[in-house]
């Protein structure tokens, strides 16, 4: 008796939550307004519903009234443009619009967010021009005082050029092993809308110590990279430069390598495009100069090569998802022989209401390990990996996904135990 006392109180208590949390629900439902749906990863969502109130966020693309579509690409400057597709759906079908924001690399995360709400604004706003709800808006525009605060190329002290550098490391063990690395990065860079001009170094050194028993093992290996590439843009499809690299490998075997590679790019779409299709062809061919550590399989200690590259990529980023491939197929002009292949593919993909599909995988095909030492590996290089080895293929692969299910409402914000 006691026990069915016990359910029915249970019953009682469940069915008052469930009756309280609808109510709950009803009450941040703003009845007539928009119900929008953001697609975008990187955005502050508690922050766009606390200062973006006028519409109604739902979870899945296909119940939204507007499908907000983010992408982006960094600018010459450092920052980053971002770029916000509207796409009308239900009783906004029929209606797309295109916004974009600039900012520069320096700017707060606060301004960032805030730019971003303003643009979102901007944009909801003229799908509801028809709506009775328009009649509650109020809209003012704060005139810039003074000088405006664009920047002319004249002005600019730094001419466009961009510096970074970076030094970062991290050190990790136990009783039996410890690891530590050591990295540093330098770059500059000028991109303007005809030159792209990139200086890129980089310096990486990993140490590993292992303890089995008396035994004890060390392993370093050290590599150092450079690279120099300048893009002359000639039309909205076409692009020409070079791409200049040298290299110093202990893993691979390599003293130091030196390679030029003159290149031209075609892009099916323009390239204005870019953050929402791509469909680029590029080849380049060029002479690299390589001098080994020890004496390679193919019995040299030096050499002057040719090699050329064709690279085919493709991607588009919709309201469905995104979608992309990339094939990029290469040899040494001496002997065909000596070729390695390359393809991977990404895919994001919403299925249907609730379900989205991840998927990546990539695949290389490897014939030209010309900087393979003559000398035979020991299980101790194997064991903690500071020597190349002998392979003819390497794959990687992932897969997931996300279902989702219940209320299409998500208006609610609340930050208590995050």
């Amino acid at each position: 008796m006691r026990l069915q006392h016990i359910f029915i109180v249970a019953s009682i208590l469940l069915f008052t939550h469930i009756n309280a949390s609808a109510q709950t629900t009803n009450d941040t439902v703003k009845n007539n307004l928009p119900k929008i749906y953001l697609d975008c990863n990187e955005c502050d969502m508690a922050y766009i519903k606390d200062h973006l109130t006028f519409v109604n966020y739902v979870r899945e693309r296909r119940e939204a009234d507007i499908h907000i579509l983010t992408t982006g690409s960094e600018t010459g400057s450092g920052g980053f443009k971002v770029i916000l597709i509207f796409y009308g759906q239900n009783r906004f079908a029929g209606k797309t619009d295109t916004l974009s924001f600039s900012v520069k690399p320096s700017t707060a995360r606060e301004i960032i967010k805030e730019k971003m709400v303003n643009v979102l604004k901007a944009g909801i706003i003229q799908f509801m021009t028809e709506m009775n709800e328009f009649d509650n808006f109020t809209i003012k525009y704060n005139a810039p005082e003074g000088k405006s605060n664009q920047v002319s190329e004249k002005e600019d002290p730094w001419n466009y050029w961009i510096f970074r550098t970076s030094l970062n490391g991290w050190y990790n063990g136990e009783s039996s092993y410890q690891n530590y690395n050591f990295n540093t990065r330098l770059s500059a860079n000028r991109i303007t809308e005809k030159w792209k001009i990139e200086f890129n170094a980089s310096n990486n050194y990993h140490e590993s110590h292992y303890k089995y028993g008396d035994e004890e093992k060390l392993g370093i290996t050290r590599s150092y990279y450079f690279n120099h590439a300048l893009v002359k843009s000639l039309t909205d499809h076409w692009s020409v430069g070079y791409n200049s690299n040298a290299y110093s490998s202990s893993y691979s075997n390599i003293n130091y390598s030196f390679s030029l590679n003159p290149a031209i790019e075609y892009d099916v779409y323009p390239y204005s495009q870019s953050t929402i299709k791509q469909f680029r062809i590029r080849y380049s061919i060029g002479p690299s100069y390589e001098d080994y550590i020890d004496t390679t399989v193919f019995d040299k200690t030096q050499e002057l090569l040719f090699h050329h590259t064709l690279q085919i990529a493709y991607e588009t980023n919709q309201k469905w998802g995104k979608i992309g491939f990339d094939i990029s197929a290469g040899s040494y002009l001496h002997d065909f022989s000596l070729n390695s292949t390359r393809l991977s593919s990404n895919m994001s993909l919403n299925l249907f209401k609730g379900f989205s599909l991840y998927l990546y995988g990539s695949v290389s095909f490897i014939h030209d390990q010309i900087s393979l030492s003559k000398e035979e590996a020991s299980w101790t290089s194997i064991l903690i990996h500071t020597q190349q080895l002998p392979t003819t293929f390497n794959y990687y692969a992932s897969i997931g996904f996300s279902y989702t299910f219940g209320s299409i409402y998500n208006n609610v914000v609340n930050p208590r135990f995050d």
